[in-house]
């Protein structure tokens, strides 16, 4: 599955809350938080609204976890019935500006770290280069002789 698709699951969930509020303004804010009566106000209102049911179980498994598997897409066009649109596919359809903003807001946040990233190693690069060729020097050696204190001389050219 893809990562869009659990993106579009956590706006869906986001969209199940706003819809929801409707209703019963003081359900929580968050899915995962919902409880016992929240849970129960949910089902009900779905009864109300799109004249389907969905368990507890179900509700505990695919909407209260963070799982990387997709529901099932029947119970997917029930939810975006439930939100008000026709199914899945028109969900995402609409959708499909709130999602590309939230990915840039993420890309921007990507290519910030880029830009860190290639900052360290213009910096790293920088400074071997200055230790490397600026750092050296060249040294030379003179051997005195011990008992005369005369510098001794290369014989070997």
């Amino acid at each position: 599955m893809e990562k869009i698709d659990i993106q579009y699951l956590n706006l869906l969930k986001t969209r199940i809350v706003e819809t929801l509020k409707q209703s019963f303004p003081g359900i929580g804010n968050d899915i995962s938080s919902w409880k016992g009566q929240d849970i129960i106000n949910f089902q009900e209102d779905l009864l109300v609204k799109v004249n389907e049911h969905i368990s507890e179980k179900w509700f505990y498994s695919h909407m209260k976890s963070e799982s990387k598997k997709l529901p099932r897409i029947d119970m997917l066009n029930l939810l975006s019935r439930y939100v008000g649109y026709i199914d899945w596919s028109d969900f995402k359809y609409h959708n499909r500006e709130n999602l590309s903003s939230a990915n840039q807001h993420i890309a921007s946040g990507n290519s910030y770290l880029f830009l860190k990233i290639a900052g360290l190693l213009v910096l790293l690069v920088s400074s071997v280069i200055i230790v490397k060729y600026l750092g050296n020097k060249d040294y030379q050696f003179t051997f005195k002789d011990a008992y005369t204190k005369e510098r001794i001389l290369d014989t070997l050219t």
